[in-house]
C-alpha cells in the first residue's frame, strides 16, 4: 500500500517520502497504542458499570 503510493509522481521528492514515512511511522505507533490500552479501557468501563449494578441491587 505505501510502496505504490510511493510510486505516484507527486511523492516522487525524497522530503515528501521522508515526511510521508514519517506520519506512517508515527500512525503505526498510534494504532499500537489503541490497541494496547483500548481494550484495558473498555473493560475498565464494563467492571464500573457491573459495580455501579451491584451498587443499586446492594440498596434494596
Amino acid at each position: 500500500m505505501a510502496r505504490r503510493l510511493l510510486a505516484i509522481p507527486l511523492f516522487s521528492s525524497t522530503y515528501t517520502k521522508a515526511a510521508l514515512m514519517c506520519i506512517l511511522g508515527i500512525l503505526r505507533y498510534f494504532l499500537l497504542v489503541a490497541f494496547l490500552f483500548l481494550p484495558a479501557f473498555v473493560f475498565n468501563v464494563q467492571a464500573q458499570q457491573r459495580e455501579n449494578e451491584y451498587t443499586v441491587y446492594g440498596t434494596f
